[in-house]
């Protein structure tokens, strides 16, 4: 993806009975085992955590990522990739 594509991208989560994660707007896998992967998302950077987590599908290309398993929970590790200050949201 480049810098325009990346600052376009939706990031979107969805989770299904705690059983599938799916969420779009990532960038790669940093890394992974069974009971936590790191991603890097248009957002910053994401784990998730659980129990017997696989990977059923990624897509680079589309920035899309298909988790199984007990999901226990996921969270965000730094702020998003770009933060504008309050009078920069309504002055462009």
């Amino acid at each position: 993806m480049s810098d325009t594509e990346i600052k376009e991208a939706s990031h979107e989560i969805h989770i299904n009975n705690r059983e599938a994660f799916l969420a779009g707007g990532v960038l790669y896998v940093e890394s992974f085992d069974d009971r936590s992967l790191s991603l890097k998302t248009v957002m910053g950077r994401m784990t998730v955590e659980g129990k017997k987590l696989k990977i059923e599908d990624f897509s680079k290309a589309e920035g899309k990522i298909c988790i199984s398993g007990e999901i226990d929970g996921f969270y965000y590790n730094e702020e998003p990739r770009e933060k504008k200050k309050l009078f920069e949201r309504f002055f462009q």
